[in-house]
This record gives structure tokens, sequence and C-alpha cells, in this order.
């Protein structure tokens, strides 16, 4: 035997209205402000006449919101999980990008201290091969990458303390070297001058200025 049970939608939530909006999150860049008043106008509505997707939808026209979720808790509690875009690095001063290479153009650049990489050559998931492989070397010498452009076979690598130019089809073999050496280089140039441009250009050397 077969029963069937017909039951009113609305009757799951007793007419009942949204009293409270609880929002989890950490936003940084979000716009708090227009976030705030889709979620403020929700209160007093009849909770089976919210449309968790639009709801949604609403929220994730924000470019810095990476995704919005949007459930029911009974009796009369909206819950609201905001997971914000976390940018890895900046592509050619327009594009953020994150972990996993996903992309977004934000309206303003607030990001100051971000890895700055650029290129017109090479992709972006490229450049960021490229910075992940030179910074593993500069781990050896606690140099930390901050910026790396390349324009056709020439780098600027910049690290939080000497800016490298260098040829892109030598750029291991020479930053290698470099590092062998550090120690006696840094020597060096304590009893003469801090240098802030290092050249690995030459054949057989580099130049400081």
């Amino acid at each position: 035997m077969v029963v069937f049970i017909l039951v009113s939608y609305d009757s799951f939530f007793n007419d009942q209205k949204v009293k409270e909006i609880v929002m989890i999150g950490n936003l940084n860049h979000a716009n708090n402000k227009k976030i705030s008043n889709i979620l403020n106008k929700l209160i007093g509505e009849k909770l089976y006449q919210v449309s968790l997707t639009d709801i949604k939808e609403e929220l994730e026209e924000d470019p810095w919101l990476d995704t919005a979720q949007v459930i029911i808790r009974k009796p009369d509690v909206l819950v609201v999980r905001l997971i914000e875009f976390s940018p890895v690095y900046l592509w050619n001063d327009k594009v953020y990008i994150d972990k996993n290479g996903n992309k977004m153009t934000p309206l303003s650049y607030p990001i100051k201290k971000i890895l700055k990489l650029s290129s017109n050559v090479s992709s972006s998931n490229e450049a960021h091969n490229l910075y992940q492989d030179i910074q593993d070397i500069f781990s050896n010498i606690s140099l930390n990458v901050v910026a790396i452009h390349r324009d056709l076979d020439l780098l600027i690598i910049k690290t939080d303390k000497y800016n490298f130019t260098v040829n892109h089809d030598v750029v291991e073999r020479k930053l290698t070297e470099f590092t062998a050496i550090y120690d006696q280089f840094s020597s060096n140039i304590k009893n003469n001058f801090d240098p802030k441009n290092i050249d690995l250009r030459y054949p057989t050397g580099f130049a400081v200025q």
C-alpha cells in the first residue's frame, strides 16, 4: 500500500519570520555596507518566502566574495557563511590570482604588500612557477622575492634586500652560483658599501651598484 501525504510548504515554518541573521566570515576588502543592506532587508521576511539562491547570487556579485552560503536554522535564524577571495599575487598590475589559479579583477587594489608578477611573453601560471623556482633558490640565503618582471629574455627580480637583473634562459644557474658565494659577497660589502642592484648578465661574474 502506498500512502501519499500532502503538506503545505509553509507549515514547516509555521509562518515564521526571520528574526536574526548570523554572518560568519572574516571580511577585509568586501563591501560590508552593501552586504549588511542585503541581509538586513531580510529581517521580518517569512522564511518560506526567502530565496536562498537569490541571496547567494546577490552577495556573490561582490568581486571580493569567493563564495556565499545561506542556510536556515530553525526556528527563525538565517546563517550566512562568507569566504573572501584571497589573492596570492598580482598579475601584470591588473589581476589578483589565488592559490588555485582563480582570477579576480577588482575595482581597486587595496593590497599593497603582495607578490607582483608580470610578463609580456608568458602566462600567469608559468610566471608563478618561475617565482617558486627562484624563491626556492633564494631561500638558501634568506632572501624573499617580492616582484618579478619578465621582458622577453630579460628578468628583473626584486627581493626584500636586492634587485637582480638576469637572462631568463640561465636564471637558475646564475642564481645558484650567486648563492654559493653569498657569504663571501656579504663579508666584502660590509667593508665597502651596501649595493641595491646586482647584474648577473656577465658571463664570468656580476656587477653591483
